[in-house]
């Protein structure tokens, strides 16, 4: 294996791995509007107020998620394409 087909598996290890990252980011959002939905029906306003600062933190980490996997299949591309041209 050359070094190019080293990189090339460490950044999909990246990119598989941010995968995962996005699943169970996807899970604590879903997770969050179920609470949050209870807290409203409960009428419990503080329970609410910070389960809505949770969801906000989420759905930040997801952007940024969806940034690191886009970043890591970009860098794939670049280094498949410097395997196909070596």
């Amino acid at each position: 294996m050359s070094k190019i087909d080293d990189v090339i598996s460490a950044l999909q290890q990246v990119a598989d791995r941010v995968g995962e990252a996005q699943q169970a980011t996807a899970l604590a959002l879903s997770e969050t509007e179920e609470a949050l939905s209870g807290a409203q029906e409960l009428g419990a306003a503080h329970t609410v107020s910070g389960l809505e600062a949770v969801r906000s933190s989420v759905e930040s980490l997801r952007g940024q998620a969806d940034g690191l996997k886009d970043a890591a299949e970009s860098a794939i591309a670049q280094a498949q394409s410097v395997a196909g041209g070596s």
